[in-house]
């Protein structure tokens, strides 16, 4: 039988990274019973489903910057989400899609599966998933930023920025595959690719008004556009707030060569290709990490004997329910295992 952590130990897992995943994964464990700690370098959990406001007040027009949608294909992903506190803020995204034809005409492009979004912005998934494991007995902490883990006997020891030290029996990781890598090292296993590209992001007021809400752009460097004021929730105001997401090529060269002010402008050059626009750039966001390099995944990774997991979109197509699923399955599979053998002492 796999010995308990033979260091004083708090946790029975500790989960790296509070995006779908991660509070997936730390959801499962928290209702079989184990004692989690989720930890993560942001302020506010979600991960890439990040939400922006134009002004601090609550009632500013807000959009993402991340994360535009996501799909409900797996019944056990909808089951989950109306299940979850403040349901209703998951709506069906009703906008108008539309696509770049090879003439560079715009024409009409019927979806293959409905698309969600969550009303007031897509950070409220990351919000409702937090609540859900806090709820049930799990600690989050944001703001901490993880820069060390090791293995110690038959426990984890992960140390953070400020030289705080927690350890536990189970390492969840659910960060981005180059960062799980990088904070892995030699324990990161050779079974999984880390490759991700990235995606510039940006966002512009737009005055005039498009015939379509959602554009999927076929173009060198603009793979997407979509209008946040058709998303349910949103405030409106004066000019419509539209996300730009780049290609992962261009996105790679332009970080790459540092040239990322001279990309934001062929991003907007590229918009205007779609009629005689105004714009006025509102926010950037360098998404470093965004899809998985490879479409083939394991969907996550756990070697039992090291009490090590790995879970996120990465190891699982990429997606939002990717993700999810990720998550929820490492999770389950985790929960299963530890229902056999005793908690530690006093937990």
């Amino acid at each position: 039988m796999k010995q308990e952590c033979d260091v004083q130990s708090t946790w029975d897992a500790i989960v790296i990274g509070a995006g779908v995943a991660g509070l997936a994964a730390a959801q499962e464990l928290v209702l079989a019973g184990r004692s989690v700690l989720v930890l993560d370098k942001a302020r506010r959990p979600g991960g890439r489903c990040a939400t922006r406001r134009t002004a601090p007040a609550p009632d500013a027009p807000w959009f993402d910057l991340g994360a535009q949608y996501f799909t409900q294909r797996d019944a056990r992903f909808r089951e989950a989400l109306e299940a979850l506190p403040g349901a209703a803020v998951f709506q069906l995204w009703q906008g108008r899609l539309g696509a770049v034809s090879e003439d560079g005409s715009l024409q009409p492009s019927s979806p293959d599966h409905r698309r969600y979004v969550c009303a007031g912005g897509m950070n409220a998934l990351g919000r409702s998933l937090a609540g859900a494991v806090v709820a049930a007995g799990g600690e989050l902490q944001t703001g901490c930023h993880v820069v060390a883990v090791a293995r110690e006997g038959s426990c984890w020891v992960v140390t953070d920025a400020d030289g705080q030290a927690e350890r536990a029996s189970c390492l969840v990781v659910a960060i981005p595959g180059p960062q799980a890598s990088e904070l892995l090292g030699g324990h990161f296993p050779r079974t999984c690719s880390p490759d991700m590209t990235p995606c510039l992001s940006m966002v512009v007021r737009v005055q005039e008004t498009l015939d379509y809400d959602g554009i999927f752009m076929n173009d060198p460097v603009l793979d997407w556009a979509a209008n946040n004021h058709s998303k349910p929730g949103h405030p409106g105001g004066d000019g419509a707030l539209w996300t730009l997401h780049a290609q992962p090529d261009f996105s790679a060269e332009a970080l790459a060569t540092g040239a990322v002010e001279h990309a934001h402008a062929s991003m907007l050059r590229a918009f205007r290709r779609l009629g005689e626009l105004t714009l006025q750039p509102v926010a950037t966001q360098s998404w470093r990490f965004a899809r998985p390099a490879q479409s083939a995944a394991p969907g996550f990774y756990r070697d039992a004997d090291q009490g090590l997991a790995l879970c996120g979109d990465w190891l699982n197509g990429g997606r939002v329910e990717g993700a999810w699923l990720s998550g929820h399955q490492l999770g389950c599979e985790l929960a299963a295992a530890a229902a056999t053998r005793p908690g530690p002492a006093g937990g």
